[in-house]
């Protein structure tokens, strides 16, 4: 007969849906899913698995109304749970009423004690090329909302993902940083404060350790002071011209960009891009595939350039990935 731990040890790679399900299985399964110390909590484990795309409303509703029922479950009376969840992850739909559920269930977990570190997906299932600016806007009201009515969600919060998210720029310093104190994870897409807009982040009492930034309209991100910062990757920008600049970034060694420039993009020398920092040793570069793109040989010709500087990259790749074609993933 196999012990509890190596069927805890089982249940930890399967979904949370999955693992739920199995306490109907007998009286021996039934407690140990509430055993697991790492609890995965995704919308999109609990969506039909024949589900079109693009995903309906009403299957969204379904999904979030299943993901409800599994953290109820889980949650309801954390003071008599026994394990200390060392990971909280949630994936959601902000909408409805079952986000709200679920993020009061998550806080008064928290306030007892049991959950010690969380990581948050607020998804959104509609295609980025569709989307307006008022329905960004209400998106990011729905995300505020949400993240402000559980104050303890920030006390813990150490991995963020938002998705269609329309900041104003305060908004955006106030949320990700000086509310998100533990905060060592944070990843955008298809987020901005405003069309050719400039981010400045400072906050030199961060803990971000990893910035991820896909398809933003953001002119720029000056990063003025973020001391742990160890990874930045930008998929895809579209303003013409040296996409990020660095103040004190003391901590960064890995870079990453890719580009969806077109012809009418003008070359700017890598130097920009790397200004500031020392102690890069990993740089992936990319292109969209797409006619007239950046030229690998502009690329290597600015690497030449800044070589001269006397800094040592272990590994510089250039490659080529397709076109945005679809939903934007998690």
């Amino acid at each position: 007969m196999l012990t509890d731990d190596i069927l805890l040890s089982i249940l930890g790679r399967v979904d949370t849906a999955t693992a739920t399900r199995t306490s109907v299985l007998s009286k021996r399964w039934r407690d140990l899913p509430w055993l697991l110390p790492v609890l995965n909590l995704r919308v999109w484990d609990f969506l039909p698995h024949s589900c079109p795309e693009p995903i309906a409303a009403h299957h969204m509703d379904q999904a979030m109304s299943r993901l409800t029922k599994a953290t109820r479950s889980l949650l309801a009376d954390p003071n008599s749970k026994s394990t200390i969840i060392k990971r909280l992850s949630l994936q959601l739909y902000v909408t409805g009423d079952y986000a709200l559920e679920i993020g009061s269930l998550a806080c008064d977990a928290i306030d007892c004690g049991v959950v010690k570190n969380m990581c948050l997906a607020i998804v959104d299932e509609k295609d980025p090329r569709d989307c307006e600016h008022e329905y960004m806007l209400q998106q990011a009201l729905a995300v505020d909302g949400f993240l402000t009515a559980y104050p303890s969600v920030f006390q813990c919060l150490t991995k963020l993902r938002l998705y269609n998210v329309w900041f104003a720029e305060w908004d955006m310093q106030h949320l990700l940083f000086d509310s998100c104190k533990q905060l060592k994870q944070l990843s955008l897409s298809h987020c901005d404060v405003g069309d050719s807009s400039v981010w400045q982040i400072n906050a030199p009492d961060s803990k971000l350790r990893i910035l991820e930034v896909r398809m933003s309209c953001l002119k720029r991100i000056e990063v003025l002071c973020l001391p742990k910062l160890k990874h930045l990757s930008w998929d895809e920008w579209f303003c013409f011209e040296a996409p990020l600049r660095f103040g004190s970034v003391p901590s960064l060694k890995v870079q990453g960009l890719i580009c969806g420039a077109t012809i009418d993009h003008q070359e700017f020398s890598l130097s920009q891009v790397l200004h500031g920092t020392r102690n890069i040793h990993t740089l992936p570069l990319a292109r969209r595939r797409r006619p007239n793109q950046w030229r690998r040989r502009a690329i290597w010709r600015s690497l030449q350039t800044y070589a001269t500087t006397g800094l040592n990259f272990c590994w510089i790749r250039l490659t080529e990935v397709p076109a945005w074609r679809g939903h934007c993933g998690c």
